[in-house]
């Protein structure tokens, strides 16, 4: 009884219980609210400052290089109206830079930038340089004018970004394949400065061209005959009417005026440089790599026996010769692959296995 009466009376004594302890508590308890109330409020406010600084250094970027373009064809109107770059803004907090081909622009792959921006990712699809113009300014810049496109575009999407992912077609695949083997430390972490790459996406990358007749035409064009340009009819002509030039013939405005043979010859020297590339380099980068068998520009059989030596974590979307898709499989038209929405649904759910973490260089 006497246990009972002091515990009684120790409980009475309790501060916790005390309006002065009710008083102690509940300011905790609002202050924790209130750090993560408005924690979420800074974090978007630091982003959308970061993102609209991002897109002036787009704009400003794309004004030098219309000025680039005027300068080396000064007849030219630079950037042909609707090749520009172009960049989404997502909900979420991650990023993809997606590079289009060979003589396009962004517009060739911005079905697919709908479909992941969509998801929720910030999408910056750069011009490469070199395209979007004229026949004399493709012809006059280099593979390291192309190799800048990528290096830019990577820094310029870091300033917001801690991790991103990166996606090509065709040459620009062929160039993001070629930016990671060709700098240790992203092949060997995954890393460029601070900035993780977490996943790559790769369709019909170009590795290798597949005609080896129309590799040495176009040398000989280009350095014997001095041709600078071939009329997209010629060339169709000469190959035979493959499908591959479909786009090009439904959407001209997208793509170049015609064939630049100096700027066709330097991709087939650039692709030449992976026969070179020593068996050891190795990157565990994951890699989403889809193709056609259909396809009459790049040597694939060679590509993916290539790329998975050289990445060890590959996962493959084949689609097979009777299928009759051409090299352009992720346009979603009748003439490419009207099947493409697969394509697009699979991209996205392999983006969304390789996110890691909070994204956001500022992370509050």
């Amino acid at each position: 009884m006497i246990e009972i009466n002091l515990a009684a009376k120790a409980k009475k004594k309790d501060p916790l219980l005390s309006w002065s302890g009710t008083l102690v508590r509940l300011s905790v308890f609002l202050a924790i609210i209130a750090l993560f109330a408005f924690k979420p409020s800074e974090a978007s406010e630091w982003r959308e400052a970061c993102l609209d600084r991002l897109e002036r250094n787009i704009l400003e970027k794309q004004k030098a290089q219309d000025s680039y373009y005027r300068m080396i064809d000064p007849t030219s109107v630079g950037i042909r109206p609707g090749n520009e770059s172009r960049f989404l803004r997502g909900r979420n907090r991650q990023a993809i830079i997606l590079v289009h081909g060979f003589l396009a622009s962004p517009q060739e792959v911005s079905q697919l930038a709908a479909e992941i921006n969509r998801a929720g990712w910030t999408v910056y699809l750069p011009l490469i340089y070199g395209f979007g113009g004229s026949t004399p300014v493709a012809n006059a810049v280099t593979v390291e004018d192309w190799r800048r496109s990528i290096t830019e575009s990577v820094e310029a999407v870091s300033t917001c970004y801690g991790h991103i992912s990166m996606a090509g077609f065709s040459l620009g695949g062929g160039l993001i394949t070629d930016y990671v083997l060709n700098n240790p430390l992203v092949t060997t972490a995954g890393m460029i400065g601070d900035t993780q790459i977490d996943s790559v996406i790769l369709l019909s990358p170009y590795t290798k061209a597949k005609s080896a007749l129309m590799k040495g035409l176009l040398y000989v064009m280009a350095n014997w005959l001095g041709f600078n340009d071939i009329d997209f009819g010629l060339l169709n002509t000469l190959s035979f009417g493959s499908k591959d030039l479909s786009t090009i013939k439904k959407f001209p405005e997208f793509h170049n005026e015609s064939m630049p043979v100096r700027a066709a010859d330097r991709v087939v020297e650039f692709a030449s440089q992976f026969e070179n590339i020593r068996e050891t380099l190795q990157s565990e980068i994951p890699i989403y790599l889809a193709f056609s068998e259909g396809d009459g520009t790049v040597d694939t059989e060679w590509g993916d026996q290539f790329l998975k030596k050289h990445f060890l974590n590959v996962r493959n979307k084949i689609y097979l010769k009777e299928e009759g898709i051409p090299h352009q499989i992720q346009i979603k038209e009748d003439f490419a692959n009207p099947n493409a929405d697969d394509l697009y649904e699979r991209a996205v759910k392999f983006l969304r296995g390789h996110t890691h973490g909070r994204d956001l260089k500022q992370d509050f």
